[in-house]
Formats: C-alpha cells, sequence, structure tokens
C-alpha cells in the first residue's frame, strides 16, 4: 500500500516528489517525449531532457540542450556534475555531451555496441563517468574505472555510483543487486514476487543505502536510505516509472513517470529462490569477494534471531508492500518460506493468487496472510481463504494503518473469523505495530527492509507456527 501515505507528496503525474524532496515543476509541452532526470548534488534543482536532447532546468539554472535534428539518434539520459554547475547528455549510440563545467572524457559512438547505451552516471569527481548498455555493460571513461559488468538473466537497468568513486551498484529488472569495488550490497528484492520490473536505482550521498523504483510506482528502500512514499495508486493509466533520483539526506526522493507501451518496459526474470540474482557473478575479482560476505539474497542484519524449525509440508507467505519489507526477515527467520508481496495488493488479489496455488496442487501445508492494508477485508473473503486453505492452518496478521478508515472493520473481521476450530491464527501485528512507533517511516506503516520492526515482524509470524 505505498501509494496511500501520509507523508509529503506533490506531483503533477510527471515528477513525484516524496519526503525531503520537492516539487518544482515540469514542461507543459514538449516536442519529443522526455528520457530522463538528474538532481543537483544538493537536491534542490533538477533538470529533464527529452528523447531529443531538450533539456528542461527547474529550481536550477539551464547550460545548454541538443535539441537540433541529427545531432544524436536518442537522448537516453543525463548526470549532472558534483559542482551542479553542468551535466552530460547521452546518446542510445553511446555518444556524450557535457555542458556547463561537465568535462568530455571520451565516448561509445565509434564503439560497435552488443545493445544500446540506456544511461549515464558522473564520477564523484567529475572527471570522468560511465554508460551503462542494455546488455549490462559498463563504460568507463576519464577517472571513472571499470570495476565488472553483471552477468543475470534478467535485464541490467540501472547503475548508481559509491561517493569515493570506487565502485558502483548495477540492478536487474528482477530486483536483483550488483555491488562492485567497494560498493556494499545492502539488499536486493530479487526473491520478491514482484507485480512490475524495477527500472532504476539510486543512492543516498553517503552511500549507505539505496532504493529501487518500479515501473509499477513500488519503492523499495534498503540500508539507511529510507522509504517515503510511493505513487503506485496516483499514477495516470498508460504511465510508468522509469527513474528515482534520491535526495542526499536518505530521507526523500523524486520519481520520474512517462507514458510509455507496455513493450517498452522489460519484463521482470523471476526464479523461484535466485539468491545469486541479488549477488555480483564470480567471474570477476570484486563479484566474488563480494559473493563470498553475502551467502543470502537479502544478507538479514546479524540480529536476527536463530532460524526457527519450519513446519512440514512448508510456508507460503501472501501478502502486500508491508509484507515486502519484512521478507529478508522471514526468509531468514523460517527455512524455505516462500515470500508473494505485491505492491497496493488486494484481497482480492490474494484470493485469486491462493486459488490458483492450490488448483495446482502448489499451496503448502502452511499459509500466512497479510492483507486488507489497502481496502476492505470483508468476512465473506475471510471465509473464501479458509475454504481454499482446505484445511491448512492459515496464520492471518491484523492490518496496522491508523489513518485507513477500513483497518478497524478488517482487524474485527479477522479476530471473529480466524479461529482455531476452523484451523486459523491470528498474528496481532496491529497491537505489536501500535506498542513500537518507532519502526515505522513517515507513513507509520512501513518499515525499514531489515529492520528492527521487520524482524520482529518475523518473529511473529515464526510463533504462530
Amino acid at each position: 500500500m505505498r501509494a496511500r501515505s501520509v507523508v509529503r507528496v506533490t506531483h503533477d503525474r510527471t515528477v513525484y516528489a516524496f519526503g525531503s524532496a520537492s516539487f518544482l515543476g515540469s514542461p507543459r509541452r514538449v516536442v519529443a517525449p522526455l528520457a530522463g532526470m538528474a538532481q543537483t548534488p544538493n537536491g534542490t534543482g533538477y533538470w529533464l531532457v527529452a528523447s531529443d536532447g531538450g533539456v528542461f532546468a527547474f529550481g536550477t539554472p539551464f547550460y545548454g540542450s541538443l535539441a537540433r535534428p541529427g545531432v544524436m539518434p536518442t537522448t537516453v539520459g543525463m548526470a549532472a556534475t558534483p559542482s551542479g554547475r553542468g551535466y552530460w547528455l547521452v546518446g542510445s549510440d553511446g555518444g556524450v555531451f557535457a555542458f556547463g563545467d561537465a568535462r568530455f572524457r571520451g565516448s561509445a559512438a565509434n564503439l560497435r555496441l552488443a545493445a544500446p547505451v540506456q544511461a549515464i552516471i558522473g564520477a564523484p569527481g567529475g572527471d570522468g563517468y560511465w554508460l551503462l548498455g542494455r546488455d549490462g555493460g559498463v563504460f568507463a571513461f576519464g577517472a571513472a574505472q571499470f570495476y565488472g559488468r553483471a552477468q543475470s538473466s534478467s535485464t541490467i537497468v540501472g547503475i548508481a555510483a559509491t561517493p569515493s568513486g570506487r565502485g558502483y551498484w548495477l540492478v536487474g529488472s528482477d530486483g536483483g543487486v550488483f555491488a562492485f569495488g567497494d560498493a556494499r550490497f545492502f539488499g536486493s528484492a530479487a526473491s520478491l514476487h514482484l507485480q512490475s520490473p524495477v527500472v532504476s536505482i539510486d543512492r543516498n550521498r553517503a552511500g549507505t543505502g539505496y532504493w529501487l523504483a518500479a515501473a509499477d510506482g513500488g519503492v523499495f528502500a534498503f540500508g539507511a536510505s529510507r522509504y517515503a512514499g510511493s505513487p503506485s495508486a496516483l499514477l495516470a493509466p498508460a504511465r510508468a516509472v522509469v527513474q528515482i533520483a534520491g535526495m542526499p539526506d536518505g530521507r526523500g526522493y523524486r520519481l520520474l513517470a512517462l507514458a510509455i507501451p507496455s513493450a517498452a518496459v522489460p519484463a521482470p526474470a523471476f526464479a523461484a529462490s535466485a539468491p545469486a540474482a541479488s549477488m555480483p557473478a564470480a567471474s570477476t575479482p570484486a563479484a566474488s569477494t563480494r559473493a563470498a560476505s553475502v551467502p543470502a539474497a537479502f544478507a538479514p542484519a546479524a540480529s536476527v534471531s536463530s532460524p526457527v524449525a519450519p513446519p512440514s509440508g512448508g510456508v507460503y507467505a501472501i501478502g502486500d508492500s508491508v509484507m515486502i519489507d519484512a521478507a529478508p526477515a522471514l526468509q531468514a527467520t523460517i527455512p524455505g518460506i516462500v515470500v508473494n508481496a505485491g505492491v497496493s495488493r488486494q484481497v482480492s488479489s490474494g484470493i485469486a493468487l491462493l486459488s490458483q496455488l492450490a488448483a495446482s496442487g502448489q499451496l503448502p501445508g502452511t499459509v500466512v496472510w497479510h492483507l486488507g492494508t489497502n481496502g476492505t477485508f470483508s468476512s465473506a473473503q475471510l471465509d473464501q481463504v479458509l475454504q481454499i486453505a482446505g484445511g491448512r492452518h492459515v496464520i492471518m496478521l491484523t492490518n496496522h494503518c491508523g489513518y485507513c478508515g477500513w483497518t478497524p472493520g478488517n482487524n474485527a473481521t479477522i479476530a471473529a473469523g480466524c479461529t482455531e476450530a476452523r484451523h486459523c491464527t491470528v498474528a496481532d501485528w496491529n497491537a505489536l505495530a501500535d506498542a513500537n512507533p518507532g519502526w515505522f517511516g513517515g507513513d507509520t506503516v512501513h518499515m525499514a527492509i531489515g529492520g528492527t520492526g521487520a524482524r520482529a515482524y518475523a518473529q511473529l509470524v515464526a510463533s504462530k507456527l
């Protein structure tokens, strides 16, 4: 339910600003569609670039553009210099153009590329940059150094450099994160059942955390980067998020949403467990070092309690974005659990999934159910859940959302209908959450992935097995 938030959000359906980020506008009319965004280093302004190379400045000076026919095949991205007094533009052919105090350090325009270029990021010192190809290839120019490329079955869609410039992260459309050089791995969304592919990554100023953004507006915060809200329920039809730009303080971000045909959004490549998808490939020295130190998909915090013995027959968890926050802790605490959680998921969608699993013989002996944050959960729907479960043990978590008018009714339905006689156990997440408000972000609903609240959530579920 990341979209239904009381946190500060302003937008015009193109640029969405959450948390400490401010909305400064977007072009009313463009000749060519927008293609990317770059923020000033202090986050007080940003530029938008169109596919024809046109640049639009908001809260910061304009330093030039390429809006002339034939200059570049298709502009696909831009990156700001460390001073905020210039920027680079990059085309799908690898051509690079520098404006303001940005320095040209080379391009891939004369190379025979295996795939088009899709992004550019500047080196923190300002004397170089990296280009990212759609095949995951990384091209380093000037002071920027090559630290490796990802070997993944999913499409590589984004890159973010470390503050030192001695490493970078890559992210795949399945949410897998790859850390190279001095980049630290803080977690990934690779083992989640995403409703939409991941499209972008950005980090906070200190490099102590990062955010992932999905095409449907889902936002996933790792490390010290904070979750500040999602535009999932605010997106206009036929629009998708294409980029996230994090605020330096780690407390907010901007999202760029564009009208994009569904065919243009890369399809996620999911695996049942896919722990390797969240770690660098072992084919490079930096990658093998990182893989050795991160043995699981989410690298849970060391303070997670010892794993419990899962019940015979397995455990399958169905939930929304609140469960996404707790997914790494659930997997660390309950070995073998399958977590199927989706941003803004409704009860009806969960029932459809449950029915499909039961019909195909894939429903294990224990079901964890946590839906209702995004809307009502009626007694008739609860009856459906238990009927489909067919006598299997169902653990139902109560809903916690102080500003959602339907939450008290949902929790009353769970208390009345989830009984021992019906092989159903209530896990009172609402009571536990009410007693610990410090676990949550500004929306009072979502937690830091791998944080104290997420670990408590996992322990609550484990205690009911």
